[in-house]
């Protein structure tokens, strides 16, 4: 099926790999999931707190004011080892 991000609920996020050891190389891969997972919605997004929706929000807009949003999906594969 190859590389796929599946939200499960506000707090369980299904993460696959490909040949991957499960391990995550830097808390950063928390960040870059939760900003696929608001970039590939088309409606509603789960989430732990209304504040952190809110820096996702924030976050996502600055990424996309640069021009950057293509590089969230190989950003968090990449935190995956």
């Amino acid at each position: 099926m190859g590389n796929f991000i599946f939200p499960l609920s506000d707090s369980a996020t299904l993460v696959c790999k490909k040949d991957a050891k499960k391990e995550i190389k830097s808390e950063l891969f928390y960040i870059w999931k939760d900003l696929n997972i608001f970039h590939l919605s088309q409606k509603y997004v789960a989430c732990k707190s209304r504040d952190q929706l809110e820096k996702m929000e924030k976050l996502y807009k600055i990424m996309a004011e640069k021009g950057v949003l293509h590089f969230l999906q190989k950003a968090v594969f990449d935190q995956i080892v």
